[in-house]
């Protein structure tokens, strides 16, 4: 079975099932390999024992029979379990404790003093057929000048079977200490899924008229805390987007209410009167509201462009200077108040029709509330990239309201309101521009008196 799938699998089973499975796996693995453990060192235990004493058996038969020969043997007390016989040098069994056993009971032919063994069961293995086989020692002896050797044989029958036995008990308890074990792991698998389930259970239940509500803190300080926090987090998040795309709608619609209540009232009077002097009375009143209304559902356009992924820049080599001096130009030509400058040579990496409409902005957004005077400055900074600085002599800008100002439709006092003919996102997009291009917008008072606009735009990158 591919890698692959056998991973699909398991992750599909849920963190319950997967604890559960790991807990029985963790359990059932350790114990039945310290069953086999145990059981080939009680094996290697056992046998050590049966050799210890398979020796001093074959150590008294040899004393024995080098002391008193092959003759005496008949009289020779054996220990129960054991076999023994006496081989001379030629091969032939010269005396054995049983008749049925004539041939030797080894091919082991140690040197008169020495002892050697074979046979002995050392390990355990389930269905071993090693229990079966005799241990047997030989021993080497002397008598009258003849050489001869012991031979002495026990069954290792009975030391293995206990081992079997023992180890066929202790591997039949395995499966109940894993289903203990399953069972517990799905018990505590559970109780610490608790909070998920309350957690699943109230979002399940939060809609958009309820994003008010939050889910319940674990008492516990661990990552299901973390994770409820982090979800609350995300609620409050989408609360605020949410309020915020209310507030934007009831404004927008607010904004586009009063141009089109223009526009319809003039046009039901032009239409109760077809003189052309009617016509030519209300043109320009029409064309101020239309391009209001345009100006409005420009700007609407372009926040909603760069709400759904983000404004596209085309990023090039630009003059801001040019920029700067084409907008002042503009600004003297269509505003009712003074308007000075001092722009120096500067050119930045940036996108020139972004940056066309930030300076456009700004320096319509000053002279709708300067009282007599607007001053841009433009210049490089030390280091690298740009500051742009745009000021007017007006009624500046409360300290608690300079981070406001960036907001779309924000209302401001009565002294800096947009009902002097702005659409009230300007700033707002001035402030997705610049932030676009890696730049900075800050808003502070100015020497003039009203409030000054401060951009810092960054080097090459």
């Amino acid at each position: 079975m591919p890698r692959t799938r056998i991973v699909g699998r398991w992750t599909r089973l849920g963190i319950r099932k997967q604890l559960t499975t790991v807990a029985v796996l963790l359990v059932a693995l350790p114990l039945c390999i310290g069953i086999l453990l145990l059981a080939n060192l009680l094996t290697s235990s056992l046998s050590n024992a049966q050799v210890t004493q398979a020796r001093e058996v074959a150590h008294r038969t040899a004393a024995y029979a080098g002391e008193r020969g092959p003759a005496a043997m008949t009289s020779f007390q054996l220990d129960d379990g054991y076999r023994a016989q006496l081989v001379d040098s030629s091969g032939a069994v010269v005396w054995t404790s049983n008749s049925h056993y004539t041939s030797p009971l080894s091919e082991m032919r140690p040197q008169p003093g020495d002892a050697e063994q074979e046979g002995a069961v050392r390990w355990w293995g389930p269905g071993d057929r090693n229990e079966h086989r005799d241990l047997v020692v030989a021993q080497g002896i002397t008598h009258a000048g003849d050489p001869y050797v012991a031979i002495v044989a026990t069954s290792q029958e009975d030391q293995q079977s206990a081992v079997t036995v023992t180890t066929g008990l202790l591997l039949a308890c395995v499966p109940l200490v894993m289903l203990a074990a399953g069972l517990t792991a799905w018990w505590v698998g559970g109780r610490a899924l608790d909070p998920v389930d309350e957690m699943n259970a109230r979002v399940s239940r939060i809609t958009s008229s309820t994003l008010d509500e939050r889910v319940p803190l674990p008492e516990a300080q661990d990552e299901l805390r973390s994770l409820a926090i982090t979800m609350n987090q995300m609620l409050q998040r989408l609360q605020a987007a949410h309020e915020s795309q209310r507030r934007f709608i009831s404004d927008a619609s607010h904004e586009l209410r009063s141009p089109m209540a223009s526009l319809s009232g003039a046009l039901e009077i032009a239409a109760s009167d077809d003189r052309i002097e009617t016509w030519r009375e209300l043109s320009p009143l029409m064309q101020t509201e239309a391009s209001r209304l345009s100006e409005l559902v420009q700007d609407l356009l372009a926040l909603s462009r760069s709400d759904d992924g983000g404004l596209e820049l085309t990023i090039t080599e630009t003059d801001l200077d040019d920029l700067a001096a084409q907008e002042v130009a503009r600004l003297r030509r269509t505003a009712t108040v003074e308007v000075t400058s001092k722009i120096t040579a500067t050119r930045i990496e940036a996108d020139p029709t972004q940056i066309g409409q930030v300076l456009r902005n700004l320096c319509d957004n000053a002279a709708r509330h300067a009282r007599s005077r607007v001053h841009v400055d433009v210049r490089p900074l030390e280091h690298a990239g740009a500051m742009i600085r745009v000021e007017d002599d007006g009624n500046g800008i409360a300290t608690a309201d300079r981070e406001r100002v960036f907001e779309r439709f924000v209302r401001l006092e009565e002294s800096r309101s947009r009902d002097q003919g702005g659409s009230g996102l300007g700033l707002a997009i001035v402030h997705q521009i610049v932030t676009a291009h890696g730049g900075t917008i800050r808003v502070d008072g100015s020497e003039m008196g009203g409030a000054r606009f401060v951009v810092t735009l960054p080097g090459p990158r």
